[in-house]
């Protein structure tokens, strides 16, 4: 346990600080340097339908998940997942449900199916999750002997089927109710809604009660590993504190979540998983997600298409986001130590004054294994922007904040070098090394020393109103593409429409080529071999009127290789016989 936490937080530290501490006193002096011929654009932007949910004020209904038209959706999927799949087909899986009494062909056209789930009532066991469950059918069910345990009542070409006659009978008391639930129009094949509102008025504080002994079982492995090496234990104390700020936002947030929405859909050449969120009215959640992204420019473009991990974010509203932080600050740091507690509420005041910033960056690895990354930011206002940036790059190389981090066991070095004249531009040079200082096992190869996290070079330069910066990359490429105001395609961009406040792109193969990389031969032999052509996978996320709505994307080619390379690896080498070669091998010739 103490070594999966401790390789965490030594990468998560290292993300944070490339993210935040991206220039230094030689970007202030860069303020007039570099020209751009055409800035990144925005185009036009119309507003995403956003599904809305079917739970929306139904106090009583935890939970739903719905079929849009069962029998064709069947045929769908079964086709889809046949030509990965070969056993799967539709006929067998028709077979199987018509044993049970359920014949997929006789069921009601365009008709959805439907599965709900309601609060228990005051005589409900106290210590269990509810089993007041029901399902309603397009079909007119007759014969229920292949369901054991199983009521049910027909109603037209619909069928209500419960565990229990209690059961069956609340449901039908809300036949109408749930029969208008279950054909309201749908957008996706599956769907899954949960009604957070109502689940946290009746489980929450056994919820919250989970999460902190979740959080005290945490503390005691981690006291056990420290009894057992003191020389190289955390400071127990400081990662609890962490552990416990970050539940406590988590569930904060979630205590703001009104419905919480899952799409599946199958298309003819990916499938999608669509998330919707949408938040209590008046909160903190829902200030978040108002609308804010329709000038969102397209920065990824001038991002190096090679890499395993192209990603891009815009932050609109910055008082909000300081405020969420500012709240849980004070209990990250130790109580004793306040001046660690104020280094980090004046930072985060200093950010909010900045305004809006859109931020893009890449994430990949050379072939020696040295983590790889670009970075392009448009700050609403450059001018403040760098004196925050110098006042940060400060805070982490020395002070407060830094012996905030090496509490958890993470030390960071910084060293800087002479300023350069690179392609026209003030470029600042930096050696950055992040090492983890306690926590691991001596011997043990550390996630950071196998992506050369321990040995960085980033450059940083300004051209217009752009920031630049490479990490064990050179800045000057990355500045000739922002120049030309041209770049390439992104996937992301390219499948979803505009006006995101989030684009992901993400190649798992080139990510397995950098894993391969960085850690030693003989565990790089077992990882599966994949074209790097491959599509990547691709997410969006869109914030409108208190609701987000993220869009993930997974192309059906890139399944079928995942799900060929599995098998490739798990199939048994067949044992060879007496006189002949195994059919996993080349041939060799017998001995004559």
């Amino acid at each position: 346990m103490r070594l999966s936490v401790g390789r965490k937080s030594g990468f998560v530290f290292t993300a944070v600080f490339l993210g935040v501490c991206l220039c230094g006193r030689g970007a202030e002096k860069a303020a007039t340097t570099g020209t751009v011929s055409k800035a990144a654009t925005a185009p036009a932007i119309a507003k995403v339908a956003i599904p809305p949910s079917i739970l929306a004020g139904q106090a009583d209904l935890l939970g739903a998940l719905r079929v849009h038209e069962p029998n064709a959706t069947l045929d769908r999927i079964a086709q889809w997942l046949g030509t990965i799949v070969p056993m799967v087909n539709a006929e067998g899986l028709r077979a199987q449900a018509a044993a049970m009494g359920l014949d997929f062909s006789k069921m009601t056209p365009g008709g959805n199916a439907a599965a709900f789930v309601w609060t228990p009532g005051t005589n409900a066991t106290p210590t269990r999750f509810p089993e007041t469950m029901a399902i309603l059918l397009p079909l007119a069910v007759t014969n229920t002997d292949g369901l054991p345990n199983t009521v049910v009542e027909t109603f037209g070409t619909y069928s209500i089927l419960a565990k229990a006659p209690a059961q069956l009978a609340t449901a039908t008391a809300k036949k109408t109710l749930l029969y208008g639930l279950a054909q309201a129009p749908m957008q996706s094949d599956l769907e899954i809604s949960i009604n957070t509102k109502a689940i946290m008025a009746e489980y929450g504080e056994r919820i919250r009660a989970a999460f902190n002994g979740f959080e005290e079982k945490m503390a005691m492995g981690m006291n056990t590993a420290a009894a057992m090496a003191p020389s190289n234990a955390m400071n127990v104390g400081q990662v609890q504190r962490l552990l416990k700020a970050e539940f406590q936002a988590v569930l904060d947030i979630v205590d703001q979540i009104q419905t919480l929405t899952y799409h599946f859909n199958v298309l003819p050449d990916a499938i999608e998983l669509n998330t919707v969120v949408e938040a209590e009215k008046a909160t903190w959640l829902a200030s978040m997600l108002r609308n804010g992204s329709a000038d969102t420019p397209d920065l990824m473009q001038f991002l190096p298409g090679n890499r395993a991990m192209l990603f891009q974010q815009t932050i609109s509203n910055p008082q909000q986001m300081g405020d969420f932080y500012l709240k849980y600050i004070p209990m990250m740091a130790d109580p004793a130590n306040s001046n660690a507690t104020d280094a980090l509420k004046a930072l985060i005041a200093d950010s909010v004054k900045l305004g809006k910033i859109t931020a893009a960056c890449s994430f990949g690895a050379s072939s020696d294994g040295k983590l790889q990354m670009e970075y392009v930011l448009l700050p609403e206002n450059p001018e403040a922007f760098m004196p925050l940036l110098h006042k940060q790059l400060d805070a982490w190389k020395d002070g407060p904040i830094q012996a905030l981090y090496r509490d958890m066991g993470i030390d960071i070095e910084i060293k800087n070098h002479a300023t350069t004249k690179k392609d026209g531009m003030t470029v600042d040079s930096y050696d950055l090394a992040c090492t983890m200082t306690s926590g691991i096992p001596a011997g043990t190869p550390l996630a950071e020393t196998m992506l050369g996290l321990d040995q960085m070079k980033m450059e940083i330069g300004r051209m217009g109103a752009y920031i630049l910066c490479g990490i064990n990359t050179p800045v000057e490429e990355l500045a000739q593409r922002v120049k030309s105001g041209t770049g390439s395609a992104n996937a992301a961009m390219k499948d979803f429409a505009p006006g995101a406040v989030a684009y992901l792109s993400y190649n798992i193969p080139l990510y397995l080529q950098t894993i391969k990389a960085a850690i030693p031969p003989a565990a790089a032999d077992t990882m599966p071999k994949l074209d790097p052509t491959l599509p990547p996978v691709t997410l969006a996320g869109y914030h409108q009127d208190g609701k987000a709505f993220y869009r993930l994307r997974v192309p059906r080619v890139l399944i079928a290789a995942l799900v060929q390379a599995a098998q490739q690896k798990h199939r048994p080498t067949a044992p060879a016989q007496p006189g002949t070669a195994s059919t996993n091998a080349p041939s060799v010739p017998r001995n004559p």
